[in-house]
């Protein structure tokens, strides 16, 4: 029989499969590690960033993250670090992470379930949807950053105008 915390994450795990549903995406599910993957086509790029999504029964939480969204060359990691701290200061939930070993960058999101399993199916699309709005709204600035084209403090002014 499967412990309270297990059958919380399945319970989780059904209405985020249910959110995915709502919005149309298509998901490759894996019930047994409770994990879904899907890519979704951004506005400024042609090929569909991939996700994964685990619902984390040992910690309670639902844990949305990214395949390296792209990589900033040796020289550009400084002002590859100040772009992902500038805008994790933007954002009002989730964050981008650089590994400063090759440089890659992700995006990562997490919903914490604890003390109930009432997640609703729009508490989920939001976090899938601030997920894509988060990428939307930066991965062109952070391409222009690896590309030299933009340093950090231009990335930070380009920022401003978030909402």
């Amino acid at each position: 029989m499967e412990d309270l915390g297990m059958r919380k994450a399945r319970s989780v795990y059904r209405i985020l499969t249910e959110a995915l549903d709502k919005n149309g995406w298509k998901y490759k599910a894996d019930d047994d590690r409770i994990t879904l993957a899907y890519g979704v086509k951004t506005e400024n790029d042609d090929e569909p960033v991939t996700f994964t999504v685990r619902v984390d029964a040992e910690h309670q939480i639902v844990l949305l993250k990214t395949q390296p969204l792209l990589s900033f060359p040796a020289e550009r990691l400084v002002e590859g670090a100040k772009a992902v701290c500038a805008a994790n200061n933007v954002l009002v939930d989730g964050n981008f992470d650089l590994k400063l070993k090759g440089g890659a960058l992700t995006y990562r999101q997490a919903l914490v379930f604890r003390e109930t399993t009432l997640l609703s199916v729009e508490a989920l699309r939001f976090l899938l949807n601030y997920s894509i709005f988060a990428i939307n709204t930066m991965l062109d600035k952070f391409a222009l950053v690896s590309e030299g084209k933009l340093d950090g403090a231009g990335f930070c002014e380009a920022c401003k105008s978030i909402e």
